[in-house]
C-alpha cells in the first residue's frame, strides 16, 4: 500500500514523501511486513494540466513500461 505523507509545492514543482507498507503472507511463521518512505519529485505540465514524476528514490519500471501490469 502507498500513502502520501507530505507534499511541498513551490510553483510548478512539488516534492512528495510517500510511505510504502508492504506485507508478504507466507504462512504462520513466514510472513513479513516492512514500512519505508521515499521522495518523489514532480513537475506540473501546463500543456496537459497534470503533474508528472521527474525523479523518485523508488519506482516501478514495470508499471511505466506496461500499464496493464499495475492495474
Amino acid at each position: 500500500m502507498l500513502a502520501v505523507e507530505t507534499t511541498d509545492i513551490t510553483g510548478e514543482r512539488a516534492e512528495v514523501v510517500v510511505q510504502e507498507n508492504h506485507f508478504r503472507q507466507g504462512g504462520l511463521f513466514d510472513s513479513s511486513q516492512y514500512d519505508r518512505t521515499f521522495d518523489m519529485r514532480l513537475s506540473f505540465d501546463s500543456d496537459q494540466n497534470a503533474w508528472k514524476i521527474i525523479d523518485s528514490d523508488s519506482y516501478w519500471v514495470s508499471c511505466w513500461e506496461n500499464e496493464e501490469f499495475c492495474r
